[in-house]
């Protein structure tokens, strides 16, 4: 899941019907647009709003692709191993793609001067987000270890543990904050070793993958917008219904035929007890 910060859209795939698709954010009727069909199940998605493209890994056919925002000039760039996530370093033009069961590969956008920076030793990675301001990357692995690095992948820590194994889907970092999903939990713990989960919401189905974005100033550029300060948090939750919880642990988006149910948009305060959550249903 990603945000289109130039034309205010949320991108996200479809695992299972193959389609990448958007809607209008913030709007009063949330609205679902197909942008482009993918290859066989998408899973991972970024957008480059400078550039008018989005990114995408297709799982089964282990393979990144780019297209422009409307769907149009479908390009593969390149062919992986297991790619399953992917976020963009939009200041430093930067590509960071999770090989699950390999490792980190680091590139620039068109894929050249391709490298892995981050090997795994023992569990696979399903999840990935970026810090611009430290140049550190996060990520979880299977045992719920939480790591962290420099984008060059060097200085390698544990900040956090669940002490649970599980696929994690879905992290996001901001300031001094990294909020995950742990099954059907939304959680928030501070980036310094030692910290203490906390518990912000609490779903009936699988989470799958979130986004935390500053929402206080509308930001004209996603440059700007990795600057921005704020007194409040914008999580938006993407949410599997019940009945895919099982299975859903193995995706990102959707699941066989299954559509999302709703999207949560949780709004989290300093005070954590101040907390706002609407609910958005689409069918």
């Amino acid at each position: 899941m990603d945000y289109d910060y130039e034309n205010r859209y949320v991108y996200f795939p479809k695992y299972s019907s193959e389609e990448i698709v958007r809607f209008a954010y913030p709007a009063k009727n949330i609205i679902l647009q197909t942008v482009v069909k993918t290859g066989l199940y998408p899973s991972g998605i970024a957008v480059d709003s400078a550039n008018d493209y989005i990114y995408w890994i297709e799982y089964d056919l282990a393979g990144l692709s780019r297209c422009n925002l409307d769907g149009s000039n479908v390009t593969v760039l390149s062919t992986l191993s297991s790619p399953w996530a992917i976020r963009l370093d939009l200041i430093n033009r930067w590509m960071y793609i999770v090989e699950r069961y390999s490792g980190i590969l680091k590139s620039r956008f068109n894929s050249t001067e391709q490298q892995a920076i981050v090997n795994f030793t023992s569990q696979r990675v399903d999840c990935i987000d970026i810090d611009t301001e430290e140049q550190r990357l996060f990520w979880i692995n299977y045992d719920g270890d939480m790591k962290s690095a420099k984008d060059d992948g060097s200085d390698i820590t544990i900040i956090h543990s669940t002490h649970s194994e599980k696929a994690y889907h879905a992290i996001g970092v901001i300031r001094t904050y990294m909020y995950y999903a742990n099954y059907n939990q939304l959680l928030m713990v501070d980036k310094a070793p030692g910290s203490t989960s906390n518990v912000l919401y609490t779903d009936t189905g699988h989470i799958d993958s979130i986004f935390v974005f500053i929402k206080s100033v509308q930001p004209t550029s996603p440059q700007i917008s990795q600057q921005l300060q704020s007194i409040s948090n914008n999580i938006l939750v993407q949410s599997i219904p019940p009945e895919c919880r099982t299975a859903a642990i193995r995706i990102t988006g959707l699941f066989n035929h299954f559509d999302i149910k709703q999207i949560a948009f949780v709004k989290c305060k300093n005070n954590m007890q101040d907390m706002k959550i609407d609910f958005i249903h689409i069918r």
